[in-house]
């Protein structure tokens, strides 16, 4: 079963990397702890063995779902959930495809984010992977950014840094 969710999710990363957006701004003092409130959580950065043990290998692929108590129903319906990778300082939203042709992509669940990387190298080491961090946004929030001037939309294609700096003010 969980070949052919991965096959189905890599074919659907495919078709979308070619919209996605590289950002390679980084914040001036990366998020090293979670930030929460008024329907904002922003991940600190971590790597997909240090977020949950259900890592698995397999011809260089890995895999991991854990658990994000703030991705509910509603935020999957109305809100907003982003994932980026930072390697070195490059940071990039997934889906994208890093230097060792490894296609990362999410998707996420009430009550968790599945994280998955394809097509790696088998020798690939634990340095080479890239660290991870989500960004969940109620819609309650998505509205008062809107009201801001900032519409859905403009908040999927910021950089990781400036959707920080916003959302910390």
């Amino acid at each position: 079963m969980k070949k052919y969710i991965a096959g189905i999710c890599a074919i659907s990363i495919l078709a979308l990397s070619s919209c996605s957006k590289e950002n390679t701004e980084v914040p001036e003092t990366p998020i090293e702890e979670t930030i929460s409130g008024e329907g904002v959580t922003v991940s600190s950065w971590n790597t997909v063995g240090q977020w949950d043990q259900n890592e698995e290998e397999q011809d260089g692929n890995v895999s991991t779902q854990f658990s994000a108590a703030e991705v509910s129903d509603a935020v999957l319906q109305d809100g907003l959930v982003l994932v980026y990778a930072r390697s070195g300082d490059n940071v990039q939203l997934l889906p994208f495809t890093d230097k060792q042709n490894t296609q990362w992509y999410y998707q996420a669940t009430e009550g968790g984010i599945f994280l998955m990387g394809l097509n790696g190298e088998e020798s690939k080491t634990e340095s080479d992977r890239p660290a991870f961090s989500y960004v969940v946004l109620s819609q309650e929030k998505i509205l008062q950014l809107e009201s801001l001037g900032k519409r859905k939309v403009d908040l999927m294609n910021m950089s990781y840094g400036a959707l920080v700096a916003l959302l910390k003010k």
